[in-house]
């Protein structure tokens, strides 16, 4: 709101400037006229000061409206995750190979151990099954990225226990206290740095799972890593 307003007071600047070279290009004021009109211009808005910051305020501005527009997104899929027209029976390790493809320049600096069992169809939203694997292994990505020292080691497995599949990823990060655990799924709740993070990650995973008719399981021991489990049922 600040950069907006203070580009708001600063455009009359820039206005009176298009029309002088305007009226100057078109031949309707004379040089020494325009000379003149631009001096008085620079003495009522300082133009070091226009060009110094004009650059960094529009950046910043866009920078701030894309974090809202995510932010709304979020949201918009936390109270609408999924329709239940959108399931079909799918093969779940597509969303994780998808996510690994889809973050594989991320996580290039990570050892990535895989495990999927043979498994039967799911009746599930394919793009909820993406979305959930791409958010947990930011997350994973993120606590490993905290101990840069530690070789970084994530897994992800996908097997079948009791009457779920069981989407898991593990790994060897910087782990969670009792008091992140208990509120890791509350929206906007993030441990990251202002800039770094919506907070919003692990309560769309949380809504997506849940609107599969799942439950999710959380293992975390401060400096040791992370196991989260979203576990499906077969059958919904």
């Amino acid at each position: 709101m600040s950069n907006i307003e203070s580009l708001q007071n600063s455009s009359p600047l820039l206005v009176a400037l298009l029309k002088l070279n305007e009226q100057y290009l078109n031949n309707e004021i004379k040089e020494s006229r325009f000379k003149h009109e631009i001096d008085i211009l620079n003495l009522q808005y300082p133009y070091a000061w226009f060009y110094n910051n004009l650059q960094e305020q529009v950046n910043d501005s866009v920078e701030g409206l894309k974090r809202i527009k995510q932010i709304v997104h979020d949201l918009l899929n936390f109270a609408h995750p999924t329709s239940s027209q959108n399931k079909q029976l799918t093969d779940v390790t597509t969303g994780a190979n998808n996510a690994l493809r889809l973050l594989n320049n991320k996580l290039k600096l990570c050892e990535i151990k895989t495990r999927f069992e043979p498994l039967p169809f799911v009746w599930c939203n394919l793009s909820s099954i993406n979305q959930i694997f791409v958010n947990l292994l930011m997350n994973a990505w993120q606590a490993c990225e905290r101990d840069l020292e530690k070789a970084c080691i994530i897994e992800v497995n996908i097997f079948e226990i009791d009457t779920n599949i069981c989407l898991e990823v593990k790994d060897n990060g910087c782990g969670m206290s009792e008091d992140t655990i208990e509120h890791m799924f509350d929206p906007f709740y993030t441990t990251k740095e202002v800039g770094k993070g919506t907070g919003m990650g692990m309560t769309l995973v949380y809504a997506m799972v849940h609107d599969h008719g799942g439950k999710i399981e959380v293992s975390s021991t401060l400096g040791t890593g992370t196991t989260i489990r979203c576990l499906l049922p077969l059958k919904v």
